[in-house]
């Protein structure tokens, strides 16, 4: 890890993309009007059916009583087929939705697409898309916004290191990944961080880190692919689409581990501070100045990580803890 965050992050994720295009394999996609097995087939409606087929092709007469067994038998089948898989999708839905809603649409006639009306290439198509998600979005006049003042030197705001977690905090934010998420603009797909997770933990762990040290972040994990979804209406019209913003996974899980690290720093402080303040029975004045002083820390360590991602900063307003009491408890 001698190199810098940006080239540890590119010959990671490169070795990551090899290995997903040699060994994980590609869904074959069949051409129009080649016939293709039911997504609910199974070996025991697959055996019914070509039995159906022989005792046809044997008697050649549909009303034979063998061939209307046959017919029966295979049509029980089916619908016994069909009715277990729906079933399946209806219990998974909770963690396998994407292939429920798969499964649904393919059972509508309508396609839900962007219209061809909408213009003649794919190039306008995107910038008209670009133009009206661009228009809705609300500009901030950040001109009279107030600087905040800098809350501790210049010196402990250059560095992330006293942000504590473990390699058990990225295996357990990696743990429960979603696996029908889709993929960012690095091209990592969930599954296979899911699958791989035990092998990358350590890697992921060591770079997090890096990237805290050097107070760098990777542009994979601050771009996002915006797709457009149909809401309502005309569909040959970009006012009836909403944007969805497709962003990494590894950036995702980047930002739930500080999250996570943050609440469980403010949760420790405050209990241990509430504890000092009852048995040293303080009053309730100094306990909430050391309160506000404590969350000022913890908020100043979120926007040291605002600004590594080059968001618009963040500012809040604390208002005086003490005025929400009538009485204010003294020391007997």
């Amino acid at each position: 890890m001698s190199e810098d965050m940006i080239n540890c992050w590119s010959k990671f994720r490169d070795l990551l993309l090899d290995l997903q295009q040699r060994f994980i394999p590609l869904k074959k996609v069949h051409k129009n009007g080649h016939k293709r097995k039911a997504i609910w087939t199974t070996n025991k409606v697959l055996r019914s059916v070509d039995r159906k087929s022989k005792v046809y092709k044997k008697y050649k007469d549909k009303d034979h009583p063998a061939v209307q067994t046959a017919n029966r038998t295979a049509a029980k089948e089916i619908k016994k087929a069909k009715r277990n898989f729906e079933k399946k999708l209806a219990q998974n839905i909770k963690h396998d939705s994407k292939s429920f809603f798969a499964y649904t649409r393919s059972k509508t006639k309508s396609k839900i697409q962007a219209g061809a009306i909408l213009s003649d290439s794919d190039t306008k198509t995107a910038q008209r898309f670009n133009e009206y998600f661009s228009s809705v979005f609300t500009a901030e006049n950040t001109s009279t916004l107030p600087i905040p003042k800098p809350l501790e030197s210049q010196q402990k705001l250059s560095s992330f290191c006293d942000l504590q977690f473990d390699v058990e905090s990225v295996h357990k934010v990696l743990s429960k990944l979603r696996p029908n998420k889709a993929m960012g603009p690095d091209g990592l797909a969930s599954m296979l961080l899911i699958e791989t997770q035990e092998l990358i933990t350590y890697p992921l762990y060591l770079l997090f880190k890096k990237s805290l040290k050097d107070t760098v972040i990777p542009d994979d994990w601050k771009q996002v692919i915006v797709t457009p979804i149909f809401k309502k209406g005309n569909r040959n019209k970009a006012d009836n689409y909403r944007p969805v913003s497709l962003t990494s996974i590894i950036g995702k899980t980047f930002e739930a581990i500080i999250r996570d690290a943050l609440v469980r720093s403010a949760v420790t402080i405050i209990v241990v501070t509430i504890f000092i303040a009852i048995f040293q029975n303080f009053r309730i004045v100094f306990l909430s100045r050391y309160f506000l002083c404590v969350w000022n820390d913890i908020f100043a360590r979120y926007l040291r990580y605002v600004s590594m991602i080059d968001s618009p900063p963040v500012y809040s307003s604390f208002s005086t803890f003490q005025s929400r009491f009538n009485h204010v408890l003294r020391r007997t």
